[in-house]
């Protein structure tokens, strides 16, 4: 808990002045004016999955229903399985999700799966994910001082808050 709290002062100090979220709903309430596409499941069939437009994708349609639970189960559930055996996340995937490059180095995509996660594990109470989100954390504290952008920096303040509320 304390050295939760004491990244989430670096990462405060960091951002000032700019306005700090304090919750996955503020989060959302910014996120969700950005284009997505709802037809998400369907448009990738045979094609190749773009980790950041799912795992933002789910991260818009976790607050809407339980329409899609199974599928952002399926998906998220794909996603674990990568980073806990490669402790990767790749910028692309096949229908198979199979690599599609090597590009890994995109610390959006690892904030946005602990973030998924959290949201997952608060709905479903499966502690998989909610581990995986806590190992995400870990690698995402010790990548602190390479993070640049406001927008990473502002998602990683929000899940850490988030685990820690969970946790307790």
């Amino acid at each position: 808990k304390n050295s939760r709290n004491s990244f989430i002062k670096r990462i405060k100090d960091k951002l000032e002045p700019v306005l700090l979220l304090n919750s996955v709903e503020e989060l959302y309430g910014m996120l969700e004016k950005k284009k997505h596409n709802d037809q998400w499941v369907n448009s990738i069939k045979n094609k190749s999955i773009e980790t950041n437009e799912i795992l933002y994708t789910i991260f818009i349609n976790l607050n809407k229903s339980n329409e899609f639970e199974k599928r952002i189960y399926f998906y998220l559930n794909q996603f674990v399985k990568k980073y806990e055996v490669k402790k990767k996340l790749y910028y692309e995937y096949d229908a198979n999700f199979r690599e599609k490059n090597d590009n890994y180095k995109c610390p959006n995509n690892y904030i946005f799966l602990s973030i998924n996660l959290l949201l997952f594990f608060k709905k479903t109470k499966n502690l998989k994910f909610l581990n995986t989100a806590l190992k995400l954390n870990d690698m995402l504290c010790s990548i602190l001082d390479k993070l640049n952008s406001k927008l990473d920096l502002i998602m990683l303040l929000v899940a850490l808050k988030a685990e820690l509320d969970l946790v307790k």
